[in-house]
This record gives C-alpha cells, sequence and structure tokens, in this order.
C-alpha cells in the first residue's frame, strides 16, 4: 500500500501555469505533470486513508476509479477546458443509487475543505432521516451537537416551515429543518499540505465525525 507523503510544492505553481494554459493543445505536456504532481499524491492520500474510512463503515466503496477524481473536465461543459484545476476524494457507502453518505476531501488553488455530503440526496430520503431523528431525539441530540463541537460548520437550504416545534434551538434541530445539508471544514493551504501530517489530519478528523455518519445511514 502506497503512503501518502505531502503534496508537492510545485503543485501550486503548476496550477497557476495550467489556469493559464489548460488548452486542447498542451494537454498531452500538461498530463505528464499533472500525474506526478496530482494524480500520484492524491491517489496515495486515498489509500493513507482507506483503512480508516472502511473502520468506520465497512460499507464504504473501496474502488479507487470511484473515488479518485479523474484529471479530466467533462467535455459537454468545458468543451474547451481538458483538465481539471481541482481535485477530491469521495468516501461513498458502496451500492445505493441516491441518499448517499460519504466522506470527502477537496482541494483547488487556495482552500481545502472536507467533511460529509449525502450524494444524490433526494426529498425522500431526507424525510426518512427526519422521521429517524424525531423520534429519539435525546438519543440523536448529543450527537448533532458533535458537529460543532468538533468545529465543522452544517450548510444546506432549510424549510421555511419548522419541522420539530417542540425543540429548542440545537444542531438536531438545524438538521431536521433543512432539505439537503452537508458538513464542512474549510482550511487555508498551509505547508499541512506538503507532509504526512494531512493524511493524519484528516483520519483524526473523519473519525471525530463516526457517530454523525453513523446516524446518516
Amino acid at each position: 500500500m502506497a503512503i501518502f507523503e505531502g503534496f508537492s510544492s510545485e503543485m501550486f505553481d503548476f496550477l497557476l501555469e495550467l489556469h493559464d494554459n489548460n488548452t486542447i493543445s498542451a494537454q498531452s505536456k500538461n498530463m505528464i505533470r499533472y500525474k506526478k504532481l496530482i494524480t500520484k499524491p492524491l491517489s496515495d492520500l486515498y489509500e493513507t486513508l482507506l483503512p480508516t474510512v472502511i473502520s468506520i463503515s465497512n460499507d464504504i466503496e473501496t474502488e479507487p476509479r470511484r473515488s479518485i477524481s479523474s484529471p479530466y473536465t467533462d467535455r459537454r461543459f468545458s468543451p474547451l477546458v481538458p483538465l481539471k484545476e481541482y481535485m477530491y476524494l469521495r468516501f461513498k457507502v458502496d451500492k445505493r443509487e441516491k441518499d448517499i453518505p460519504g466522506f470527502y476531501f477537496d482541494m483547488g488553488g487556495k482552500y481545502f475543505s472536507y467533511g460529509i455530503r449525502i450524494y444524490k440526496q433526494t426529498s425522500a430520503g431526507m424525510e426518512l432521516l427526519r422521521e429517524k431523528w424525531l423520534e429519539n431525539t435525546e438519543k440523536y441530540l448529543p450527537i448533532a451537537e458533535k458537529i460543532e463541537e468538533n468545529g465543522f460548520s452544517l450548510f444546506g437550504d432549510a424549510y421555511a416551515k419548522d419541522h420539530a416545534p417542540h425543540l429548542e434551538k440545537s444542531v438536531l434541530k438545524n438538521l431536521i429543518n433543512k432539505r439537503n445539508f452537508y458538513i464542512v471544514k474549510e482550511m487555508p493551504i498551509t505547508n499541512l499540505i506538503y507532509s504526512s501530517e494531512l493524511a493524519e489530519m484528516l483520519a483524526n478528523e473523519y473519525l471525530s465525525l463516526k457517530a454523525i455518519f453513523t446516524i446518516l445511514l
């Protein structure tokens, strides 16, 4: 298994250059550096984190091609821009077609973020979660509070109507009143990403979200 040792500082110089030279004619030349500076360390980060996320849920998808961002943009929407200028990892629950919980890591040229998303989230799926939480609020209240206690933020579209008028203001009440949501922590680019400490930090952060992730299954 590969071990993540950090991204190269050269990667950000490359991303700046790529932004100005991300053309079809330069694609072959750019891909040489892309594979070295982005694809290889990102794949190493994926392999380093995989045992941690599997320890949280053994239902996590383990196919790298479904979890590591491809270098290529969707040419239907970016016909003249062939390569992605950002990167991501997805650790999603396997064998679901909708309402798919997953841990994520995103990084561009100025910041990175990580946390939990529900991919292909539906109103029906959100209603099932809402019903589960409302049936046992005493159990789920302290778990939901861990989102803010661990320094994460909750984002998403909220209903105008209060779906839990009997609950006092809390993170769980906020969750219940969301049409959709994601749990995120955003960080500026620092020297952390140039070392193995990035993988250690992400692993610990994902573990801190274990109870929260479990109530989404």
